[in-house]
C-alpha cells in the first residue's frame, strides 16, 4: 500500500513539472498580426519615451491630430490634421514582419513602413524603411521605436 502510495505521488509531481513549464499563449496580448487584422483605420493617442522615457506628446500638445489608415493590399497613408485641414502626408507600402527586438532579444512581429524621406533636396525622395516593434494589436495599436532611446506609441482603432 505504502508503494503505490509513493508511486502515485511521483506520477503527480512529474505530471505537475510536465505541466507548469508550458507556455500558455492564451494571455499573450497579441495574437499574430497580418495585413488583414491590422488594416482599417487608426487615430494617434500619443507619443511616449526619448532619452528620459518621459517625453510625451499628443495631438493636444502638438496640435496636430494623426490618422494611419492601413489598407489588406498592404497599403499604408497618413493623414495630418493641422486647424481643421487635413492633409494626405504618406501614401506607400507596409508589411508585418519578423524582427530582432532589443527589448527581449528575441525575434517579435513587427511594422515596417516603407517611409519617403528628402535625400538632400526637396525634389528627391528616398524609400526608408521604418521598423516598429508591435506590442499590442487589438482596439489600440501599440509599437515601439526598435532602438535605444526610442519612442512607444498608441493609436486607437477608429
Amino acid at each position: 500500500m505504502k508503494f503505490n502510495s509513493l508511486l502515485t505521488l511521483a506520477n503527480l509531481s512529474l505530471l505537475a513539472m510536465s505541466t507548469s513549464c508550458e507556455k500558455s499563449t492564451a494571455t499573450d496580448p497579441t495574437p499574430a498580426v497580418s495585413e488583414n487584422n491590422i488594416s482599417g483605420e487608426w487615430e494617434w493617442v500619443k507619443t511616449v519615451g526619448g532619452l528620459t522615457g518621459n517625453q510625451t506628446y499628443t495631438p493636444s500638445s502638438t496640435g496636430v491630430a494623426t490618422k494611419w489608415v492601413f489598407k489588406p493590399d498592404s497599403t499604408f497613408q497618413q493623414y495630418d490634421t493641422r486647424q481643421g485641414v487635413t492633409q494626405l502626408t504618406e501614401s506607400t507600402t507596409f508589411s508585418i514582419r519578423s524582427a530582432r527586438s532589443i527589448y527581449t532579444g528575441q525575434p517579435t512581429q513587427a511594422l515596417r513602413i516603407n517611409r519617403h524621406v528628402s535625400a538632400g533636396s526637396p525634389s528627391t525622395l528616398v524609400i526608408q524603411p521604418v521598423i516598429y516593434i508591435i506590442e499590442e494589436l487589438g482596439t489600440e495599436l501599440k509599437i515601439a521605436d526598435n532602438y535605444a532611446d526610442g519612442f512607444g506609441q498608441t493609436y486607437r482603432r477608429k
